[in-house]
């Protein structure tokens, strides 16, 4: 993992600059002439009191279809406290990062059939400026205004993108993130023109209420499958609720986080399902 950690921070390295728009030339250890644009750099937002942040961007053009024409799709890494680079390198990204610190093709990549567009977020996440001391802007709502922010400049900066069919997708956390940005969009008024929401996407994602008795069983079940006792481990849990995020004290043993579903993110599922049927 440390090749992979120290060349994901060589590459971010490499992709900064002042430029919001930035067009990515070249980067090292790559094993393979890319077929496709990309850019980097950063997008500007707020969360409302805390003032201005930047966000690191990594948008990676299709390799495959007429990028002029793609969807745009966002991926959203968790946690939360998760780079989305982790995403671009490991996952759906063009590039597989191997033990040698080497980047490889990925003959699986998303960008085959899309424009795929990478975020650090929330603030102080991967690249992304630090965030706000201010506790009243840690919660997740304070992240969605955050992640719309963005989202709009990056429109502003790629107008060729408005109108386009959008997606939103990501794993973990993101199962909320997701839903309270496409919420947001669609609460904000945000016409087709501009932001083209067609859908959503949440792999593995957190976002329905857990109980201490169906985590229990899963450890049993991971204990089993691995033949040895995972032992006492010290973990934070963590309480959502009412759209803000808490965290609680230091357990001595595995203790499952206590999480509730936001109504944003009911209400939102119920409206995307409605909109395509």
């Amino acid at each position: 993992m440390r090749p992979v950690l120290s060349l994901a921070l060589c590459l971010c390295c490499c992709a900064l600059a002042e430029c919001q728009r930035r067009r990515v030339e070249e980067l090292p250890r790559l094993l393979f002439r890319p077929n496709f644009t990309q850019y980097s750099g950063y997008l500007t937002s707020s969360s409302g009191s805390g003032g201005s942040r930047r966000l690191f961007y990594w948008l990676v053009e299709s390799s495959h279809v007429d990028a002029a024409t793609a969807p745009l799709v966002l991926w959203m890494n968790g946690g939360p406290g998760c780079s989305s680079v982790g995403g671009l390198l490991m996952t759906n990204g063009p590039f597989l990062a191997n033990d040698r610190a080497e980047l490889e093709r990925n003959d699986f990549a998303w960008n085959r059939l899309a424009n795929v567009l990478y975020i650090d977020s929330p603030s102080g996440v991967g690249l992304s400026e630090p965030g706000p001391t201010d506790p009243t802007e840690l919660n997740d709502n304070a992240t969605t205004r955050l992640n719309l922010g963005a989202l709009l400049h990056f429109y502003s900066l790629f107008p060729e993108y408005r109108g386009r069919a959008f997606y939103i997708a990501g794993e973990s956390y993101a199962g909320i993130y997701i839903p309270l940005l496409a919420s947001a969009i669609i609460e904000g008024g945000h016409r087709p023109g501009l932001i083209n929401l067609k859908g959503i996407a949440v792999g593995n994602g957190l976002h329905v209420p857990f109980d201490r008795s169906a985590f229990e069983a899963s450890r049993r079940a991971l204990t089993d499958a691995l033949g040895a006792s995972l032992g006492r481990t010290k973990i934070y849990s963590v309480k959502v609720q009412n759209n803000s995020m808490r965290t609680l004290n230091p357990t001595t043993s595995c203790s499952p986080a206590t999480m509730k579903k936001t109504s944003a993110a009911t209400r939102v599922s119920t409206r995307l399902h409605s909109s395509a049927t």
